[in-house]
């Protein structure tokens, strides 16, 4: 890591907390790299737009209740959707646990609708309303879902997809 004046910083410790825990990813635009200060230290950072983590990511790290933003179900037939590779998020859970945010997401994913992408991008930012998410951070969540779908896949909210057969028509 590089500090201002050039130096390096030297990462001297990793410690693995066992828990999950919700952090932003900031993009400036624009920018490509800029300093962060982190305690009395300034430290350059990339400039990231991904859309991390991804289900893969979550499941590699041990989450249990990894939960696809846009579901699984209704875009598993866009070309160059990846189950692995589409944007999550962790949910307490299980969802078969009545009253558990996972079971809330589930929940709302199973009413009627979808059909374009535009519809499940609403059916997405309702589930994680109901799962307890801040408004901050269903922003953020569907604006990492767009990453994936809109930039890499190239969909529009017209975009045909899907209708999950755990929905009743």
């Amino acid at each position: 890591l590089r500090d201002p004046d050039g130096g390096t910083v030297t990462v001297t410790r990793l410690q693995a907390t066992g828990t999950m825990e919700t952090v932003h990813n900031l993009g400036v635009t624009g920018t490509h790299n800029y300093y962060v200060r982190t305690g009395t230290t300034w430290t350059l950072a990339h400039n990231n737009t991904q859309c991390t983590p991804t289900y893969k990511d979550l499941r590699a790290a041990g989450a249990k209740d990894a939960h696809h933003i846009i579901q699984d179900a209704a875009a598993r037939d866009l070309p160059g959707y990846s189950r692995g590779d589409a944007p999550a998020v962790q949910l307490e859970g299980p969802s078969t646990k009545v009253g558990s945010p996972h079971y809330k997401a589930t929940q709302v994913q199973r009413q009627p609708g979808g059909g374009t992408y535009g519809d499940e991008r609403k059916i997405a930012e309702e589930a994680l309303r109901a799962a307890g998410m801040s408004e901050e951070e269903i922003a953020s969540n569907i604006a990492r879902a767009d990453s994936y779908f809109v930039d890499k896949l190239g969909v529009t909210s017209d975009t045909p997809m899907r209708i999950p057969r755990n929905r009743p028509s």
